[in-house]
Formats: structure tokens, C-alpha cells, sequence
């Protein structure tokens, strides 16, 4: 007997009810997602590199570079303010200037 033939034997409700526990309900469950909210993309400008390290990415052998930057928002509503952020996307010097997005964490970090 075939999968298809094997559906159509449940019945309406049954089959419905198969559908759904086996291809929907194991994407709906699950621990909740920490939601960041796009604000906008920033200029900033390094002026401190406070820590840089190499770190391996998990599960592989490769090594990348991790630092933890001292910026300064030259853009935007938040102009002139400074903030520390974590950057593994590139390495960047003082001075140099990069643009960068702003998330809100569901927590308002």
C-alpha cells in the first residue's frame, strides 16, 4: 500500500490531523527566539580596539578574528554618543571609519 493510499484511508479528519503533527506542528514548537529589531545603518568610527583576539569557529578548524571596538556614532540621532561593540566581520584600526546596523534586542539592549 502507498503513502498516498495510506492518507486517503484515514479519512478526512484523520489525515488532517496526520498533516498536521507530522509536517507542521515540529516547526511551530521549540525555544523562543531572542528578536532583534532592525533601527537603522550608522557611520562609526573606531576610536579605541580594546580587545582582538583569534577564535575558532565552532565546529570547524578555521580561525577568525574577534574584537571588541570603542566607537563613535557620527550619523544619526545617536550622533557624537560612543558605544562599545563586539566585531568579528573585519578587522578594523583606529580611525577607520565602517558603517554598521543597529538592532534592539527584544530585552531593549
Amino acid at each position: 500500500m502507498s503513502f498516498m493510499y495510506f492518507l486517503v484511508g484515514l479519512g478526512k479528519n484523520l489525515m488532517i490531523a496526520f498533516v498536521a503533527v507530522v509536517f507542521i506542528w515540529p516547526f511551530s514548537v521549540g525555544a523562543q527566539e531572542v528578536h532583534n529589531e532592525y533601527q537603522a545603518t550608522w557611520r562609526g568610527e573606531v576610536l579605541e580596539v580594546k580587545e582582538q583576539e583569534m577564535r575558532e569557529i565552532p565546529g570547524t578548524d578555521t580561525e577568525h578574528l574577534y574584537q571588541t571596538l570603542k566607537i563613535k556614532i557620527l550619523d544619526g540621532p545617536r550622533k557624537g554618543e560612543t558605544l562599545t561593540i563586539p566585531n568579528d566581520y573585519l578587522e578594523l584600526e583606529t580611525g577607520d571609519k565602517f558603517y554598521f546596523n543597529y538592532l534592539k534586542y527584544i530585552g531593549g539592549e
